[in-house]
């Protein structure tokens, strides 16, 4: 250490360790920006977006002419496992277990997440192409019940807690629509 403190102390090494360091160092604070070359930068458009088309059950027009205030989901949005709330979960809830390996049987904690899939749906009542992430085993029971709407608008308890709030509106729309269709039907007898 006193050797390094030694050879530093030496006035010839102490001016040539400046210079050396003055050389590398270029910047200085007295350029102005104008100075600078910027024939780099080129000025980009970003290009416009046309507004996104709103799907029915969002932008539903009554009579009235306001927005379809959906009644509050009964069983409230799910904090555990938030993707549920915009799709058609089923109640499928991410799990936990362990990976066992083969030879040394250690086990390491995983989890298993639902097998969901971004698929589209017609329903018929509205008359749209929906698209949900949907787990597989309720693609299995809307097909087993014959379409979405019928899927939706069945009365069971354990059908509407599955829903799920996206499912909720979605049911919400489908019946506004069913009652506007049964009404109209009245009217023209």
């Amino acid at each position: 250490m006193q050797l390094i403190r030694s050879i530093l102390a030496a006035p010839l090494l102490r001016s040539r360790i400046a210079s050396i360091a003055q050389l590398r160092r270029t910047f200085s604070s007295s350029t102005s920006v104008s100075a600078r070359a910027f024939k780099y930068v080129v000025s980009r458009r970003v290009k416009q977006k046309p507004a996104k088309k709103t799907n029915f059950w969002v932008k539903q027009h009554l009579k009235t002419g306001r927005r379809i205030k959906y009644p509050p989901y009964p069983y409230g949005d799910s904090n555990i496992f938030k993707r549920s709330n915009r799709g058609l979960f089923g109640g499928k809830f991410p799990m936990q277990g362990h990976s066992v390996s083969s030879e040394l049987e250690k086990k390491n904690l995983r989890r298993w997440l639902p097998n969901a899939n971004k698929t589209t749906l017609y329903s018929s009542v509205l008359k749209k192409r929906i698209r949900l992430h949907v787990v597989a085993s309720v693609m299995k029971t809307i097909k087993k019940e014959g379409g979405l709407d019928n899927y939706l608008t069945k009365d069971k308890p354990a059908r509407i807690k599955e829903l799920g709030p996206r499912g909720w509106r979605l049911r919400y729309a489908v019946l506004l629509r069913l009652k506007e269709q049964e009404a109209k039907r009245l009217r023209g007898r």
